[in-house]
């Protein structure tokens, strides 16, 4: 079974610019293993040629892509964490849903493992204090294109040009699986890789992304959208609603409408061609969702859970469910027991 590897375009361990990809192992992986406290410094190896060859060559490929304000060292604890589940080999999370499902009174689903899911580092923040980190969202548009440049050119590099090419994002995230999209179609000189599912948690995009004309080959192309909402999100709430505008007026090709795509869900103009091709779902008001629910976070809970709060168990879930999982011969294979995750019909204009 494969171990993690991770992608990073980052030059350094909070802020700093964007690199060209590095390639990373996990030293000593294991199942169960801990992520709180892991480093660059202490987690990762150097990933040799041919095991990069070997992951993502002719494969159907999924990457997963943190968002905004997240340090490399919090990015490999959080997508490292991620990844170990999909992969089957995160016994502590199997635990802690498994008490969760018994409390209910029904069986733990069973997960098959992923066949590879690859994390991916980008320099979405800055190094700076705490209090002043979300002053730097409007200014991260450039980093997401230069961050989409550098993925594009090692999708389109033959010797690790997937088959397919499937995204699992929070936040800002969103964007840079867009960009990075538009990026191999824009600069593919032959058939590009088949385009499968972008599924988006709390997406930091306009609500009418889908339909801005910059992304319309993307759109086309890509089989499935999936979004997962809250209009619990204060993050998007505030930081969207400020962070938007001013990213627009630094950014003359930026649009801007402050509804975040992650807190309304789509916004589709009628006849756009994202329609029949995009699942929405909204967690419930009552559940609290926040921004930082979506993601694990193994500095922040109890070891035990190797950072999997119920909320951001339940985010898990979705992403198996309707995302690696996915199966359009069992379109209701996919349910919360407390359904506290309800699927919503995309907004249709005129």
């Amino acid at each position: 079974m494969a171990s993690p590897i991770f992608i990073s375009f980052r030059a350094a361990g909070a802020g700093g610019g964007v690199n060209a990809a590095e390639w990373y192992g996990v030293k000593g992986f294991a199942k169960g293993y801990r992520w709180r406290g892991k480093t660059y410094d202490n987690a990762l190896t150097p990933l040799p040629a041919a095991e990069r060859r070997a992951r993502l060559k002719g494969r159907d490929v999924w990457f997963v892509v943190h968002g905004y304000n997240c340090s490399r060292d919090r990015g490999i604890m959080s997508l490292g964490a991620a990844a170990q589940e999909y992969l089957g080999m995160g016994v502590q999370a199997a635990q802690y849903a498994a008490a969760r499902y018994a409390a209910l009174g029904s069986p733990r689903p069973a997960f098959d493992p992923v066949e590879d899911i690859i994390p991916v580092l980008w320099p979405g923040d800055i190094q700076a204090p705490a209090f002043l980190s979300w002053a730097s969202y409007p200014f991260e548009a450039a980093d997401v294109q230069r961050t989409a440049e550098e993925f594009r050119k090692l999708l389109l590099d033959p010797e690790t040009r997937p088959a397919r090419i499937n995204f699992i994002t929070h936040s800002l995230g969103a964007r840079v699986a867009l960009d990075t999209l538009r990026e191999v179609l824009a600069r593919s000189t032959s058939t590009p890789p088949a385009f499968g599912t972008v599924l988006m948690m709390a997406p930091a995009a306009d609500d009418t992304i889908l339909d801005d004309p910059r992304f319309a080959g993307v759109v086309k192309r890509v089989e499935r959208f999936v979004i997962l909402s809250s209009f619990e999100d204060w993050v998007l709430e505030w930081g969207f609603s400020f962070g938007d505008p001013v990213e627009r007026a630094l950014h003359w090709n930026e649009k801007a409408s402050t509804r975040a795509l992650g807190r309304f869900g789509p916004r589709l103009k009628a006849g756009s061609p994202a329609t029949g091709k995009v699942d929405w779902f909204q967690v419930r008001g009552r559940v609290g969702q926040g921004h930082n629910d979506y993601m694990a976070w193994p500095w922040d809970t109890p070891p035990t859970a190797n950072g999997w709060s119920e909320k951001r168990w339940r985010s898990h879930r979705f992403t198996r469910h309707l995302g690696v999982d996915h199966d359009p011969d069992r379109p209701d294979a996919w349910r919360e027991p407390d359904d506290q995750i309800v699927k919503r019909e995309p907004t249709v204009e005129s």
